[in-house]
């Protein structure tokens, strides 16, 4: 299978790349490295005109990016130049997708995957960040020497209630608990869906985090690999309580980084999107 991937080398190409080899996912270089869009343009339109695929990965962040002669958006002129009917995918990872509501409907397009896809949201399939194997720490190299924690993932208004409530908590530097709250709620920019949150499940951590307002596909469970919590303040009751229970900090550790591994790194990630495209044992 040859797949011709319209995006930047994020996570999702990294899992692609691990399915496919290298050799089968064609990336040109973004546009942000070409002095004008026009160079970009005329690189995609000869692979989508010439080049045989299998199926064109689009992300939607390029939609910004214009023919620098005609005004349209670089996303018209692939549809348009794509006369041989190459499956199209479209991976959404800005907030509003409204104005793509025409695009989804070109007879090529196949799928709609977004990235922050509230629950209840029907119009997309789920598919939010991973972890490429290169970034995923192998667990007989975690510093089980001590229960400290991790508070990467706190961030915004919140972070001053989490940091004064654990301020008379002794912390070392071997972070067996993460917490984890995003930064903005549902309908706001990136909503739910942050790197740090995979990030500390990758690192295998005991994760106490923000409930998620997205669908992830195959989900976490409360209390069976991490916890989850409704308001800021129950992090610092949690992870106050883990650092008393090592025993089953350990155990929710161990539970959501072995759910990790088969379901959400990168390679993971990459297989499921294909499968939902109709590509199986790739």
């Amino acid at each position: 299978m040859k797949l011709l991937y319209l995006a930047d080398r994020d996570n999702l190409y990294e899992g692609m790349v691990e399915v496919l080899g290298k050799t089968n996912v064609i990336q040109p270089r973004p546009p942000s490295v070409y002095l004008e869009g026009i160079s970009y343009l005329q690189t995609v339109i000869e692979l989508v005109r010439y080049g045989k695929y299998d199926l064109i990965f689009w992300n939607t962040n390029f939609n910004n990016y214009f023919d620098t002669v005609s005004g349209a958006p670089i996303i018209d002129l692939i549809l348009q130049e794509n006369v041989t009917g190459i499956p199209v995918v479209f991976y959404d990872t800005l907030p509003d997708y409204k104005d793509r509501t025409e695009y989804i409907k070109n007879k090529n397009v196949v799928r709609y995957f977004k990235r922050d896809l509230v629950i209840g949201q029907k119009f997309a399939v789920p598919c939010p960040d991973s972890v490429p194997s290169s970034k995923v720490t192998p667990p007989w190299e975690r510093n089980r020497s001590g229960v400290g924690y991790d508070l990467l993932g706190v961030q915004g208004d919140w972070t001053e209630t989490v940091v004064d409530g654990l301020q008379d908590v002794k912390n070392n530097n071997a972070p067996l608990i993460g917490a984890h709250w995003a930064t903005h709620g549902p309908g706001q920019f990136h909503q739910y869906d942050q790197e740090k949150f995979w990030r500390l499940i990758s690192q295998g951590c005991a994760v106490v985090a923000q409930r998620p307002f997205i669908q992830i596909p195959f989900p976490f469970v409360n209390s069976e690999h991490l916890r989850f919590v409704e308001q800021p303040d129950e992090i610092v009751t949690n992870v106050k309580e883990l650092l008393e229970r090592e025993t089953r900090a350990m155990y929710l550790a161990e539970r959501s980084y072995e759910w990790f591994l088969e379901h959400h790194m990168s390679e993971k990630r990459a297989r499921w999107v294909l499968e939902q495209c109709g590509y199986v044992n790739c």
